[in-house]
C-alpha cells in the first residue's frame, strides 16, 4: 500500500470540497429527518431506564434469594472429597433436612386428621 497522492485526483476532490448552499425546502427536510433521529432513541432510553429500575428493584429479592440458596446447601457434615461425597451428597444438606422435615410433618398431620374423622 502506498501513501502517494496523485495530484490530478487531489485536486478534484479540492474542487468539490466547496459547501453547497441550501434552500429552505432543503433545510426543513433536514431539519425533519434530525427530529425523527432524535425520537428514534427515546424508546431505547425509555426501555434502559426501565430495566435499570427494574434491576435496582429486584436487587434486594435476588440478594436475599442468593442468602438463602447459601444456607440451604449448607453440608450437614463433612464427608470429605471422593465417592462418599457423592453418594452422600443429596441428602448432606439443610435443604434435605427441611424437606424430610416438611415430609414427615405432611404424613403425620395427614394421619392425626384422619383419626379425627374417625371418631
Amino acid at each position: 500500500m502506498t501513501t502517494d497522492h496523485d495530484p490530478v485526483i487531489a485536486a478534484w476532490f479540492a474542487e468539490s470540497a466547496h459547501r453547497l448552499q441550501t434552500d429552505p425546502f432543503t433545510e426543513r427536510v433536514m431539519q425533519r429527518i434530525r427530529f425523527a433521529r432524535y425520537w428514534q432513541w427515546l424508546p431505547l432510553a425509555v426501555a434502559g431506564l426501565a430495566v435499570i429500575a427494574a434491576a435496582w428493584w429486584l436487587a434486594v429479592p435476588i440478594e436475599f434469594a442468593s442468602l438463602v440458596a447459601r444456607v440451604l446447601t449448607t453440608s450437614l457434615v463433612d464427608v470429605g472429597e471422593g465417592g462418599v461425597a457423592w453418594l452422600l451428597a443429596p441428602i448432606n444438606s439443610v435443604a434435605a433436612l427441611l424437606a424430610l422435615a416438611i415430609k414427615l410433618a405432611r404424613s403425620y398431620h395427614g394421619r392425626i386428621r384422619a383419626a379425627a374423622y374417625a371418631r
